[in-house]
C-alpha cells in the first residue's frame, strides 16, 4: 500500500488501513524517507494536489536495487 500511495507525510502515512499508530510513531520517518529516495530514484513527481498523495498506476514497476535503511 505505501508504495502506490507514496505519503508524503506522517498525516499521509496514518491514512493507510494496514499502517496503525504504533508504525508511524516508530518507523513512519524511515517509512518516509524511503519513499522519497524511491520517488527520486523512479523520478516520480511530487504530487501536486493539497492532499499530498500520489497515486501510482498499477503497471509502474518498482526498482528492486532500491537499498531499504
Amino acid at each position: 500500500m505505501v508504495c502506490r500511495r507514496l505519503p508524503q507525510s506522517i498525516a499521509n502515512l496514518r491514512e493507510i488501513d494496514v499502517i496503525g499508530e504504533a508504525t508511524c510513531t516508530k518507523y513512519g520517518r524511515d517509512i518516509l524517507s524511503n519513499v522519497t529516495a524511491f520517488m527520486a530514484s523512479e523520478k516520480v513527481e511530487k504530487p501536486s494536489s493539497s492532499s499530498d498523495v500520489t497515486t501510482l498506476n498499477p503497471g509502474v514497476q518498482m526498482s528492486p536495487s532500491l537499498p531499504l535503511t
